[in-house]
């Protein structure tokens, strides 16, 4: 299937909004964690823990990702990535009120959740909105597409947001990221549950 059959899948009622608020997302998330390391050691942690750290947010999105099918059943996919889009902006209004290194890991967790439900979300929410012919173009649309403008934008933007701010600067900015991205998301959510 090419670009262009791909592109039309943005027009289904809720997937354009979706996959732009998709973008917005992980946009927040990329340029949030882009300058993690970095804020640790501002605040007084070593290499160590920027490792710890990282290893936090990673411990944190496995047991979402093996419970995700189960939370589905009960919750609701959509209702799963919009609670994950939710969960980026605590971490983001957490992280920016953390004066330090330990606390700041402490919230990484939430991001963990945040990753595992935003992505495993996507997959799921994507497989049974599109036609089955449309499927792996779709995936390859909504989840590496989006996740990829997200990062490559976000790290570039908490860069320069930092280089204007602070490091500090770049988690209120972040939680105005993820509160804009979390609205997207759950206005495509009720969009795409009328179609």
């Amino acid at each position: 299937v090419g670009p262009v059959a791909a592109l039309r899948l943005l027009r289904l009622p809720g997937l354009g909004l979706f996959f732009a608020g998709s973008i917005v997302m992980w946009i927040n998330a990329s340029g949030s964690m882009a300058l993690f390391s970095l804020r640790v050691v501002e605040l007084g942690g070593d290499t160590r823990l920027v490792g710890i750290g990282w290893a936090v947010s990673a411990m944190f999105e496995i047991p979402f990702m093996l419970l995700f099918s189960r939370l589905a059943t009960r919750i609701g996919v959509g209702r799963l990535i919009f609670i994950g889009s939710l969960l980026f902006i605590v971490r983001a209004v957490c992280w920016s009120l953390a004066a330090d290194p330990f606390v700041l890991i402490a919230f990484t967790a939430l991001g963990g959740g945040g990753f595992a439900l935003a992505m495993v979300g996507t997959t799921s929410y994507i497989a049974s909105r599109v036609p089955a012919q449309l499927g792996a173009t779709a995936q390859a649309l909504f989840g590496s597409t989006t996740f990829a403008a997200g990062s490559i934008t976000g790290a570039i933007l908490a860069g320069q947001v930092a280089s204007i701010g602070g490091l500090w600067a770049v988690y209120p900015a972040g939680a105005v990221v993820a509160s804009i991205a979390a609205v997207m998301i759950g206005g495509a959510m009720r969009q795409g549950a009328r179609a």
